[in-house]
């Protein structure tokens, strides 16, 4: 079989997220604390360890629910706000050596393309890195 195309996530291995991620726990802990409730580290990997361990299909909606303790109007209101503040980000940290890498696959004669969840803002984001885009396709 000959490969002729690779399509990348953006989230993970072309964007490390770690200044991302970083920002959303804030958000998520701060709006917990904004109801009194304190998160200690130890909680919050347990609550994290849990989510990770029952295959969550949203590990943030788990942890937050345990975290509130059950609590559905806070954990609405906790999730609602860092889904907001998350979409609001614009950090984007390239992964070392994937601009090189993109180049070489593409010098290959390889076609690439990107399967992301990402706004499409991302786009301009990777232009900034240094990686050649062409066109953007909205799903």
């Amino acid at each position: 079989m000959t490969i002729r195309a690779v399509l990348f996530d953006v989230g993970g291995p072309l964007n490390t997220e770690v200044e991302h991620e970083r920002l959303i726990d804030e958000d998520l802990r701060s709006g917990l604390e904004a109801a009194s409730i304190s998160v200690s580290d130890e909680d919050y990997a347990r609550a994290w360890r849990a989510a990770i361990d029952s295959f969550a299909p949203n590990a943030y909606r788990s942890v937050i629910w345990t975290l509130a303790a059950g609590d559905r109007k806070l954990a609405i209101s906790v999730y609602q706000r860092m889904e907001e503040r998350s979409h609001e980000r614009t950090n984007f940290e390239l992964r070392s050596g994937v601009a090189e890498m993109l180049q070489a696959l593409s010098d290959r004669g390889l076609r690439l393309g990107l399967a992301a969840n990402q706004p499409a803002k991302v786009i301009d984001r990777l232009r900034e890195c240094g990686v050649q885009t062409i066109s953007a396709t909205r799903a």
